[in-house]
């Protein structure tokens, strides 16, 4: 059975604002070169957008986000799921924008939502931990206790050896 991701909408770190352009005007993509715009997207944060790459060749199929400004800072500072939420993307763009701009995996978005992540994960086991503890105490394996509480069976290895490691060190 495939794991469930959680639908939560990443937040932005920072606020964004698409680039003063019109219509059929040419604008500076930091991918692309120099592309003529040919409209705004209707995404969370609106962005121009063009089907031509460098050089004016007109392609057909879909539109190419113009990235420059606030985009390429947006690309550089918060989480792929973040960017790729509000301007309307797949995450595969934009990791390959990210390498395109040569920006490190970890951004200051990306730790934010890995530390939302594990706090959220952490509150929920919470209330089990001295139920999964009285087990160990108990002589239980970690399937037991797992099956016996509805937690992960990796949960109480980790609880389980995090307890060890913790006896050692003050021995």
């Amino acid at each position: 059975m495939p794991r469930k991701r959680a639908n939560l909408i990443p937040r932005l770190l920072g606020s964004y604002a698409a680039p003063r352009c019109r219509i059929g005007r040419q604008l500076a993509c930091q991918i692309n070169g120099d592309v003529e715009v040919d409209g705004i997207t209707e995404a969370p944060v609106p962005w121009p957008y063009t089907q031509s790459r460098a050089g004016g060749v007109k392609r057909g199929g879909k539109p190419i986000l113009i990235v420059c400004g606030d985009l390429a800072r947006a690309i550089a500072t918060e989480s792929v799921a973040a960017v790729a939420h509000h301007w309307g993307i797949s995450r595969s763009t934009v990791m390959i924008w990210r390498r395109a701009l040569k920006v490190d995996r970890m951004t200051p978005g990306t730790q934010r939502l890995l530390m939302d992540h594990a706090h959220a994960k952490l509150t929920k086991l919470a209330p089990k931990v001295p139920a999964i503890r009285a087990g160990i105490a108990a002589g239980k394996t970690n399937q037991e206790i797992a099956k016996e509480l509805r937690v992960r069976c990796q949960s109480v290895w980790r609880i389980r050896t995090g307890a060890t490691f913790a006896e050692e060190q003050t021995t």
